[in-house]
């Protein structure tokens, strides 16, 4: 079967011109999605249907759509006339009735999410939150159709609705011009009474390091901390070293609190309004709500990786050197030493017990 598929022509289904290629290209969505939408325009998604077809037994009981087992499973059924599909369609922000598309070919859908604003009288300003949402609901509806192609659990449509939502808030948030949020590299002086902490993590295969580093507002480094997790995604892992900084603050006593880190979407998980939060954020930022409540004030501010060069050093060797805790002793020096800034483990054993 393998070398009936690997060697089957697959011809597109859809008549794009030049242009509509580099629409697709130039879309504002992340590369994987990207992919998936040219693999939508060629036909290469191995549906049920599109394999029976490669292989000779097309019509068999085996083509139905694992989703519904409504029809056979073509691309176009799985995508946009599955009744499981179409609920998510219509829960959109802007409700779509598939009813009246069913009989279109994929050209027609590709080419609503290229150009929504002709086809659906999307307004201007919502095309990309729209293009978006569309290519997360086609890449979940996939991936729950491969669950459910292999007997495990899928989502329900209406649960799955909410995380397509959620997914195209993120993304959005992701997009947003850096410009408006981006703190100038250049350090500025708090008020006498506040204490800054910036905090980073660095990812590695089998864990994760989080540290933070507090100053005053003169730029006295006062403590440095860092702490090894289990694996996380880098979203997860920023979060972490948030909470992780507001713990330590919460622990040295600090009553007026700037927290600063370099991802945008968890600083806004922990400023704006919960509902906005990422569904995978919500217990790290609801724990760390109720600490904050102490403080007399708190800030989280987007800061440039620039600025936030030496909370990643920590971090980056914390990983290197799988060490966890505070770092007292060499306080007045650790912006100096070389390994620092190359997130290497210290050779010198004179510097190693500093730590």
């Amino acid at each position: 079967m393998y070398r009936s598929l690997s060697s089957s022509t697959f011809v597109s289904v859809i008549a794009m011109q030049l242009s509509d290629w580099n629409k697709l290209w130039k879309l504002c969505i992340h590369a994987r999605l990207k992919i998936l939408l040219w693999k939508v325009a060629w036909n290469i998604l191995p549906t049920r249907s599109r394999v029976s077809g490669v292989i000779g037994a097309p019509g068999s009981e085996g083509s139905l759509c694992p989703l519904c087992c409504e029809a056979i499973e073509s691309l176009h059924h799985l995508l946009f006339a599955c009744q499981f599909s179409r609920v998510i369609w219509w829960e959109s922000p802007w409700p779509i009735d598939c009813q009246p598309f069913l009989d279109s070919p994929l050209a027609v859908w590709e080419k609503i999410i290229l150009q929504p604003q002709l086809f659906l009288n999307i307004p201007l300003p919502e095309v990309h939150a729209f293009q978006l949402f569309a290519s997360l609901a086609i890449d979940l509806v996939w991936f729950n159709r491969n669950l459910a192609a292999h007997g495990k659990p899928f989502a329900d449509p209406l649960q799955l609705a909410r995380r397509v939502q959620k997914l195209r808030l993120e993304h959005c948030a992701a997009w947003q011009p850096l410009s408006k949020a981006v703190a100038s590299s250049v350090w500025i002086p708090l008020p006498a009474s506040f204490c800054k902490v910036n905090v980073a993590v660095a990812i590695r295969d089998s864990f994760c390091a989080v540290a933070c580093v507090g100053r005053t507002s003169s730029g006295l480094v006062v403590f440095a901390c860092s702490k090894l997790f289990p694996a996380q995604t880098p979203l997860i892992g920023e979060a972490l070293a948030a909470a992780f900084g507001i713990q330590q603050a919460a622990i040295r006593g600090v009553q007026n609190l700037k927290l600063e880190g370099d991802s945008l979407v968890v600083v806004n998980a922990f400023s704006q309004d919960p509902s906005l939060c990422p569904w995978s954020l919500d217990s790290i930022v609801a724990n760390s709500q109720l600490i904050v409540s102490s403080f007399l004030s708190w800030e989280f501010l987007f800061s440039s990786c620039s600025a936030n060069s030496l909370a990643h050093d920590l971090a980056r060797w914390a990983a290197s050197s799988l060490f966890e805790g505070s770092v007292p002793h060499s306080l007045e020096l650790f912006g100096s030493y070389p390994w620092v800034d190359m997130g290497l483990i210290p050779l010198d054993s004179a510097i190693l017990k500093l730590f």
